[in-house]
């Protein structure tokens, strides 16, 4: 209804805020102005303020998010909303004090305010924290056994770690309660057609695939990420523990709801850690798109998230990965197009400092694609200018809890 009603009202505060979530779901740019145009015309907004702070936590400016969600606290001290989100800021930013002082004040306006949970877990999972989305949700099922949001949560992020048969009889429990959430129906779906795989063991990674493509494709994929662990493994000193899962999907919806609950992800490949998901050669035409990069890719954001514990930052995880690809194969990874070069002249490339909101708020079309080849670049800047460890000093030090203001200050001395 929204298109409706801006048109005849653009001041219109609910209809503002109804549109932004709907622009951010659907990965259009524009939702933070209209966020921001909400809050001009109201600033006691409450919601508009949570919503905002969200948008803030998915760049990882956890400074912006926590300040707008304590003007909304401000305005509202009562408001669960708001204490969950500030809950969850202070879990990703490493303040357990914090976080303890927003749930303390939470459980004693509401004890069985599970939505507390659920807001740190879905946030965690948006931060790649799949294990602590798990415990949250865990946590969120314990206080409200009724809650479909927390039984899909759980078994979602069951499925991102590797627990196939316990995140089945989640998202089951969340289905008889809410038959009507597209995501868990499509995901009990797909894993409905997992008896037409099957599992293909290697000494490190566990290669699931349908049945008929497995005696093919187990040669060339076990082969690949063989060579690529052994790379990786060498070049930052760190073997992450296996088996490995690799999910190879027979169609593009089928990775897609296994990474997302609906189809048509842009994406062709995705790491949860110690679970990988990627299209099969067979999923989409011939020619669009380079399989053996796409796992290339994956294998290595596996490395980086478990170097700093599933603490590096978006930008820095894709440009490792996509600087890994160009250098594995020539022809592999991006490369500079003529669109880059026009949007480096216009001066439309973020700098490092916001590197991550060129991935997570583009304002042109093409920005993800140049985000993740500007990242890569910054890499291989990175390492011909502060030498081969740098990379990998730099997970450390974010696994160790810095930002990265203070990552480029301890390691880079800049």
């Amino acid at each position: 209804k929204t298109e409706a009603i801006l048109p005849a009202n653009p001041k219109h505060r609910v209809a503002l805020l109804a549109a932004a979530p709907r622009r951010q779901f659907d990965g259009a740019p524009g939702a933070d102005s209209l966020v921001r145009r909400a809050l001009e015309i109201n600033p006691n907004l409450v919601p508009a303020r949570v919503f905002y702070a969200g948008m803030l936590v998915d760049t990882e400016n956890y400074e912006g998010a926590l300040a707008e969600v304590r003007r909304a606290l401000q305005v509202d001290s009562t408001s669960l909303e708001a204490l969950a989100m500030l809950a969850a800021i202070h879990k990703l930013d490493h303040d357990d004090r914090g976080f303890e002082d927003a749930r303390r004040r939470a459980f004693a306006r509401n004890p069985r305010y599970a939505e507390l949970y659920n807001t740190a877990a879905e946030f965690s999972a948006r931060h790649r924290l799949y294990d602590q989305a798990v415990d949250f949700a865990q946590q969120a099922v314990a206080l409200d056994s009724t809650s479909s949001r927390a039984h899909g949560l759980l078994g979602m992020n069951q499925l991102r770690t590797g627990a196939i048969d316990s995140g089945r009889v989640s998202l089951e429990r969340s289905f008889k309660t809410d038959p009507y959430d597209i995501w868990v129906k499509n995901t009990l779906d797909l894993l409905d057609t997992f008896g037409e795989y099957q599992t293909v063991s290697t000494p490190r990674f566990q290669l699931f695939m349908v049945r008929k493509e497995a005696d093919v494709m187990a040669l060339y994929l076990g082969e690949l990420l063989a060579q690529a662990y052994a790379r990786f493994a060498t070049a930052y000193n760190c073997r992450p523990p296996t088996p490995i899962r690799a999910e190879v999907y027979r169609s593009h919806a089928d990775f897609s709801v296994r990474t997302v609950g609906l189809a048509g992800l842009g994406a062709l490949g995705v790491s949860f850690g110690k679970v990988l998901a990627i299209d099969s050669p067979g999923a989409r035409e011939m020619g669009q798109f380079n399989w053996g990069s796409t796992v290339w890719h994956e294998l290595a954001h596996t490395f980086t998230l478990g170097m700093t514990d599933h603490r590096v930052p978006r930008w820095l995880s894709e440009g490792i990965s996509v600087y890994e690809e160009r250098r594995a194969r020539p022809g592999w990874g991006a490369d500079v197009t003529p669109s880059f070069l026009a949007a480096w002249k216009a001066d439309r490339l973020v700098p490092v400092s916001r590197m991550n909101e060129g991935f997570m708020r583009p304002t042109y079309p093409e920005q993800v694609i140049h985000s993740y080849y500007q990242a890569s670049l910054v890499c291989e800047l990175i390492e011909r200018d502060f030498g081969a460890r740098a990379l990998g000093d730099m997970l450390v030090a974010y696994r160790d809890g810095h930002d990265t203001e203070a990552v480029f200050e301890r390691v880079l001395k800049t």
